[in-house]
């Protein structure tokens, strides 16, 4: 008995594919009816949230402005009877019936003086044999490579394979490589958002 071959049906997409130009741009339309539907949602949004924060934060000011004060006397308390709150300057911090204060080194930062560049105390560093405070920075210099006439021939030359994208070895190294693909884009004509009344 002879095997018949298995046929194999490929599934529906999941999506409506037109039929006709006709109906290609209907979707296109209908695209742009929804995307802007969507920007006058997220904007009508944005504006209540903005409307919410504004009045939450109004609410909160005198709770902030009532915390920096009480935490200002606080500190300066603190800092006053500091010996005796930390055991004689042996710990950092304090342990009191409703919370804890603690005094803590932040990390250190590097600041420039007010008004000189950095290019000049680059210059001073370097006069004064301190490179090693100078970072030497090193990277790929993609936008050379994308500008180079090698590159951009040897994309020119490749034959366009719909679906595939267009790769280009740089320096004659597998390893590096310029990748041009194609993509796809719908942009529905523009129409003013309707004005909610």
């Amino acid at each position: 008995m002879a095997k018949t071959a298995n046929k194999i049906k490929s599934a529906a997409p999941e999506f409506p594919v037109p039929q006709t130009l006709d109906e290609v741009n209907h979707a296109i339309d209908r695209i742009g009816e929804c995307q802007r539907d969507v920007q006058r949602l997220e904007t009508e949004m944005n504006e209540k949230l903005a409307q919410i924060k504004s009045e939450y934060s109004l609410r909160a000011q005198p709770f902030g402005e009532e915390i920096k004060s009480l935490a200002a006397g606080v500190q300066m308390y603190c800092d006053a009877h500091r010996k005796e709150l930390t055991n004689d300057l042996k710990v950092k911090f304090a342990r009191l019936a409703s919370g804890e204060v603690n005094w803590r080194l932040g990390n250190p930062t590097v600041k420039l003086k007010k008004g000189v560049s950095e290019e000049t105390i680059i210059s001073l560093l370097k006069s004064m044999q301190r490179g090693e405070f100078v970072r030497k920075r090193e990277e790929i210099d993609k936008e050379t490579i994308l500008s180079c006439d090698e590159v951009r021939t040897a994309l020119a030359e490749l034959a366009f394979i719909p679906g595939k994208p267009k790769v280009v070895e740089v320096a004659g190294l597998k390893e590096l490589t310029v990748v041009q693909v194609e993509n796809f884009g719908i942009k529905p004509h523009a129409s003013e958002l309707e004005v909610a009344v």
